[in-house]
């Protein structure tokens, strides 16, 4: 019998829940639960203030229709409230939450379930929080005469414990990384359905907005201005002036990124005011190039999937595989780092990572390559999401220019496409290799092996995913550093095999990344 799953909370302790309980509770709701929960002490909310599964108002027989919130926050502390009435405890309620595990039910669960528990409230200053997989909203109490308005806004507006909402403009520091980015873009393709019924068109539309988030997010990264996208259902615009301001993002954008971009991208949205000021509801609080690499891999394989045609679950190399190689090769302050087929860019988004936590100049030393066309547009694309300002990737034929780079590249990286049946032909292109010339053909995989060894410099490193067998095949093959094994059909838990020798350099860096120098070279 499987173990039951554990989760930790840090008001109740350690929870064993089941995937499914009694009372239809999931795994994952209350994960979400949890998630809230941190971001409140985070966010300085007392934990002893704190309650979990809180009944506001009994409703109907035996109270079967009462109201409820999964999390309450008291105005004192709990052990002081519970003894009360509950219409007293209403009183000293400043904050309920609803948390659901998916989006699907959002509008329903605010409208219907989160609305009325903070209408319930006789504190004007109490806000709601609404917490699923891909949203999290704040909901607040507005005095208008003799009226009291609802209205939401980003969670990030969230007051201090005790005080009221006090402003509508996010900055930098507000945005926080989506945990299903492919949930919210599917909720966001969903939106633009209303306007837009051709799919391809709706992610060229997609595409224009991954541009203006990207930019957004790059010229505020260091400032405490407000940014450009704004949630506009929360912020007063007109019709006219939101186009303009998105239109205005997108050109900023496009002369950015443009230029790395294969294809033409439009400089205007074609979508009405109404149609924005939706999506900037979605897009506007999430720090989309800050986010977890597993969460952009997915998105990315999503995105490029249906923009580009591709189906990249055919051609990726597993995030777990790749991260864990480089972090063996270990990247270095100044060095030059190149993949000869570098596929969609999986190999080069993690060293760029990893490298530009050591390198303001990353950018400059991730170089790639690849004879595919498509193959180059979501590379490009994969390090655009991965923050890549300088996208140095070219459509060429690697193997008929092996001999332009030689003993250039401190670390090549490499997982070429190899299997018996793909091999090279052209004769002019074997006798480049020792391993090709005088024959007719040659595994594609053995020649770029062989590549990997002449671009690499004489003190560089070279890591290699190979098949089996490769390395008995030549004396030559074994000056590459590393080999990781992944057998084929092999599931991701156990594609990391083991580590053999370390052919032709006794040592790798340290573990560590070295700091940069007081003065770059």
């Amino acid at each position: 019998m499987a173990p039951i799953p554990k989760l930790f909370c840090p008001i109740r302790g350690e929870l064993r829940v089941s995937a499914h309980t009694k009372d239809g509770l999931k795994f994952s709701e209350e994960k979400r639960r949890i998630e809230a929960i941190v971001f409140l002490l985070d966010r300085g909310y007392p934990r002893d203030h704190i309650r979990v599964e809180k009944t506001l108002i009994t409703l109907g027989h035996k109270g079967k229709n009462s109201l409820r919130a999964d999390i309450v926050v008291y105005d004192r502390p709990c052990i002081e409230v519970i003894p009360l009435a509950r219409e007293l405890q209403r009183t000293h309620t400043l904050l309920v939450a609803e948390i659901k595990r998916e989006n699907q039910d959002a509008e329903s669960a605010i409208k219907n379930q989160l609305e009325p528990a903070l209408r319930l409230l006789p504190n004007t200053q109490a806000v709601g929080i609404y917490w699923d997989d891909v949203e999290q909203r704040l909901l607040y109490k507005v005095i208008k005469g003799q009226s009291e308005n609802v209205l939401e806004a980003p969670i990030a507006f969230l007051p201090d414990f005790g005080q009221s909402v006090n402003r509508n403009q996010l900055r930098f520091a507000d945005l926080s990384p989506s945990p299903d980015l492919v949930g919210l873009f599917q909720k966001i393709e969903d939106t633009l359905h209303h306007y837009v019924v051709d799919k391809t068109a709706r992610f060229q539309i997609l595409m224009q907005l991954l541009l203006v988030k990207m930019y957004d997010e790059k010229k505020h990264k260091l400032s405490t201005e407000s940014l450009g996208l704004q949630d506009f259902t929360v912020i007063e615009m007109d019709d006219d002036n939101l186009a303009k301001r998105f239109n205005t993002l997108l050109s900023s954008g496009l002369a950015l990124y443009q230029k790395y971009l294969p294809d033409e991208v439009d400089s205007e949205f074609d979508l009405p005011p109404q149609a924005l000021r939706e999506v900037s509801k979605l897009l506007a609080p999430i720090n989309l190039l800050s986010g977890d690499p597993d969460v952009i891999q997915s998105f990315y394989m999503y995105f490029a999937k249906q923009l580009y045609k591709w189906d990249l679950a055919q051609y990726f190399t597993p995030y777990e595989v790749v991260d864990f190689i480089v972090r063996i090769i270990n990247p270095q302050y100044g060095e030059d780092i190149k993949d000869p087929a570098c596929g969609s860019a999986d190999f080069l988004t993690a060293a760029f990572r990893h490298l530009k936590s050591v390198d303001d100049r990353a950018g400059d030393r991730v170089w790639g390559a690849d004879s595919s066309r498509q193959a180059v547009q979501i590379s490009i694309l994969n390090m655009l999401l991965n923050d890549d300002g300088k996208s140095n990737i070219r459509e060429e034929d690697s193997l008929v220019n092996v001999n332009r780079d030689r003993d250039k590249y401190k670390i090549m990286l490499c997982n070429p496409p190899f299997g018996v049946k793909i091999v090279e032909k052209r004769s002019e292109v074997l006798a480049k290799f020792d391993l090709g010339k005088g024959k007719k053909q040659q595994e594609t995989g053995i020649l770029f092996a062989e590549l990997c060894v002449k671009q690499a410099s004489k003190d560089g490193r070279i890591a290699i995913i190979l098949p089996n067998g490769y390395l008995a095949r030549s004396t030559l093959l074994m000056r590459i550093v590393l080999r990781v094994e992944v057998p084929l059909g092999s599931t991701i838990a156990s594609s990391l095999e083991r580590v053999v020798e370390r052919f032709s350099f006794p040592s790798f860096p340290s573990s560590e990344p070295l700091l940069p120098p007081s003065s770059p070279p």
